[in-house]
């Protein structure tokens, strides 16, 4: 840990030095120094995490409401029909990034949300990593520099992808009709998923 020699108004410090008073945003609101960080103890939150078919299973199963207390969202494009996980949003990543600021408006309030594609190794996770730095950017710029600011809570959506994706999730629970809806077999019957 890096200390400042002399203390300062942090206040005024910010004033003269926007860009770090941003970047001290980005890093969690955490004081920036001009000789470096004055105090600095944080864990780096990744932009998201990983849940299994088993947890997503669980958390549709438990009585939360789709659309308010979670939404999964499915990116898989032409590679959609055959099935899909039951209330899931669908958001193509073929237009993703044009239907983005329109997902996040839709989902700002919903405390989880998941992403997927097929086997969730690149769709899933570059939709959900973008999603991320969309937030994460209109709370900066919805941050007023000049205004004090109280201690703002974390912000409480967590942003997940589905690990093994639709593929996976489909072969645990094809059959639950709470899950899985419009399986069809000679989609995803061959084996080849």
């Amino acid at each position: 840990m890096v200390k400042a020699t002399k203390p300062c108004d942090v206040e005024q410090f910010y004033d003269h030095h926007p860009t770090t008073a941003t970047l001290s945003l980005l890093l969690g609101g955490q004081l920036l120094g001009p000789r470096g960080i004055r105090s600095l103890k944080m864990s780096i939150k990744p932009l998201y995490r990983y849940i299994t078919g088993k947890e997503l299973a669980e958390l549709i199963k438990s009585g939360k409401e789709p659309l308010k207390d979670y939404v999964v969202v499915d990116v898989r494009d032409h590679d959609f029909e055959g099935g899909n996980i039951v209330s899931c949003m669908r958001s193509p990543s073929e237009k993703f990034d044009e239907d983005l600021d329109g997902l996040v408006e839709k989902t700002k309030d919903v405390p989880r949300v998941i992403f997927h594609c097929t086997l969730s190794q690149q769709r899933g996770p570059k939709a959900a990593l973008t999603y991320a730095k969309r937030r994460q950017a209109e709370k900066v710029a919805a941050t007023d520099p000049d205004a004090a600011q109280p201690e703002q809570p974390q912000d409480e959506q967590e942003i997940l992808v589905l690990r093994g994706g639709f593929a996976e999730f489909q072969s645990a629970f094809k059959n639950d009709p709470l899950l899985v809806e419009k399986w069809r077999k000679e989609v995803w019957g061959s084996g080849y998923f």
